[in-house]
């Protein structure tokens, strides 16, 4: 229980933030993806499911342009693959 009460702080830091830019976006008629689904994520079953919901548009991404295009033997090690891609993209900014 206190592991995701504690969790759950911490990421509805990242769901305030991308809302009000999916707001600005709104008003200021900009084309805005939407980032991430709050109640998907939070209601998911699956690991795939919290993956799918968080930070979409980086998942998006990574399926389309990384995970599709390996040529690696089955999908677990191109799965990894993305995995691997998305741990250096996100070490660039740190």
């Amino acid at each position: 229980c206190y592991f995701y009460l504690s969790s759950f702080q911490f990421r509805f830091r990242f769901y305030a933030c991308w809302s009000l830019v999916e707001a600005a976006g709104v008003l200021c008629r900009f084309p805005h993806p939407s980032n991430v689904s709050p109640w998907e994520c939070e209601t998911a079953t699956s690991p795939s499911l919290i993956i799918a919901s968080w930070n979409v548009s980086v998942h998006r991404f990574l399926r389309a342009y990384v995970h599709t295009r390996l040529q690696l033997p089955s999908r677990p090690a191109r799965r990894l693959g993305a995995f691997a891609v998305s741990a250096f993209w996100h070490g660039m900014h740190a």
